[in-house]
């Protein structure tokens, strides 16, 4: 009803029935108990479109220009200008970004960098934004060397 796919909506349907045994809801009747029901199953459907949207889209652009760094040397070019990226972080954002990397949670490091989650949020944001941006501008300027 709420505009999802038949998959999408056995899924959700699953999600809602795991609340409901989760939830331990006093008997009030089946009507309150539909009620219920209907809400939970619609920020159910919610929840699953705010994370579909925060869900990285690789594009063609993206798939094609990382095909262009394998072909011409397996990625080498690629990682020596990450390498050479993190290298020109501070040691702390250096740290931060290899935890994460590791599996911690935005909310640990958060803490451990005596940062609200929204802060450390930010921080991380702007550490991989300068990160893609010095990439780019290595490997832009290689393959500029080496065309002249």
């Amino acid at each position: 009803m709420l505009g999802c796919d038949p998959s999408e909506a056995e899924d959700l349907l699953q999600e809602t029935f795991l609340c409901l045994a989760r939830a331990q809801l006093p008997d009030r009747g089946t009507a309150a108990l539909r009620g219920w029901l209907r809400q939970t199953a619609r920020h159910t459907f919610l929840a699953s479109r705010r994370r579909a949207r925060r869900e990285p889209v690789v594009s063609s652009d993206v798939d094609a220009a990382v095909d262009d760094y394998e072909r011409d040397d397996e990625g080498a070019s690629y990682r020596e200008a990450l390498q050479a990226c993190l290298e020109g972080l501070s040691v702390r954002e250096r740290d931060l970004l290899e935890q994460r990397a590791h599996g911690a949670s935005r909310a640990q490091l958060a803490a451990a960098a005596g940062l609200a989650p929204e802060g450390f949020k930010s921080l991380l944001r702007r550490i991989t934004t300068r990160l893609r941006n010095c990439v780019r501008t290595r490997i832009d300027h290689e393959s500029t060397a080496k065309q002249s």
